[in-house]
C-alpha cells in the first residue's frame, strides 16, 4: 500500500524560512508579503549581490501559465513601487512539483551563481520541490520535460547549425586561398626583380 505524502504551500515556506540558503542558495527576507496586487509567498535576497531580491511564488502542484503570470505581476509591481528609485531589483522565481504547458520554453532552472550575468535578469526561474521519506526534501535543479524540450529544439535546428558550420568552413577556405595567392604573388615579384637585376648587370 502506497503512502501519499500531503503538504501545503505553507510547509514549503516554513522550509525556506528555516534554511533558505541551504535549499536554494538565497537569504530569507520575508514571507506572505502583502502588496496592492496580491500576497507574495516569499521574498529572498542574493547573498553577494546587494539589492538583488527574488519574488518567489510557491505552488504545491504543477507550475503553469497562471503561476507564471502571477509571479510576473508581483515582480513588476515591486520593481515599480518598492525598488527605492531603481536601487533594488526584484527577479521572479517559481517553486512547484513540475512544469506544464509552455513553461519549459519560458523558464530556466535557477542557479544562484549564474545570476552574476545580466542575461538572466529578464528570465523567470524555477526550482522543483519534492519530498521522499528516504531522501528527504529536495529542490531540484531541472525539469525532465524541459530537458526533453531542449533536445527537441536542438534536433529541430540542427540544419541551422550545419549551415553556420558550412559558412564558417567556406570563409576559412576563402581566407586560406587568398593567403596562398598572396604568397605566390610575393614570390613571383621577387623573381622578376632578380631577373631584371641580372639583365641590367649583363648589359653593363
Amino acid at each position: 500500500m502506497a503512502i501519499e505524502l500531503v503538504y501545503q504551500e505553507k510547509d514549503v515556506e516554513d522550509l525556506l524560512e528555516q534554511d533558505c540558503m541551504g535549499y536554494i542558495g538565497l537569504d530569507f527576507v520575508a514571507r506572505q508579503l502583502r502588496t496592492a496586487v496580491g500576497i507574495v509567498d516569499v521574498i529572498a535576497a542574493h547573498p553577494e549581490i546587494e539589492n538583488l531580491k527574488y519574488v518567489i511564488e510557491i505552488k504545491k502542484g504543477a507550475l503553469d501559465s497562471s503561476a507564471y503570470t502571477q509571479v510576473l505581476k508581483y515582480t513588476n509591481w515591486l520593481n515599480s513601487e518598492e525598488s527605492d528609485g531603481g536601487k533594488i531589483l526584484y527577479l521572479p522565481m517559481l517553486i512547484g512539483t513540475h512544469l506544464t504547458g509552455d513553461l519549459p520554453a519560458l523558464c530556466i532552472n535557477f542557479d544562484v551563481d549564474e545570476h552574476y550575468t545580466v542575461a538572466f535578469y529578464n528570465q523567470v526561474t524555477y526550482r522543483l520541490f519534492s519530498f521522499d521519506p528516504k531522501k528527504g526534501v529536495c529542490f531540484a535543479w531541472c525539469s525532465t520535460n524541459q530537458l526533453e524540450h531542449q533536445k527537441l529544439l536542438v534536433n529541430d535546428h540542427n540544419h541551422l547549425q550545419q549551415i553556420l558550420c558550412d559558412k564558417e568552413s567556406a570563409e576559412m577556405g576563402e581566407w586560406e586561398a587568398k593567403r596562398a595567392l598572396g604568397k605566390l604573388l610575393e614570390s613571383q615579384d621577387g623573381g622578376e626583380a632578380k631577373i631584371t637585376l641580372v639583365k641590367s648587370e649583363v648589359s653593363a
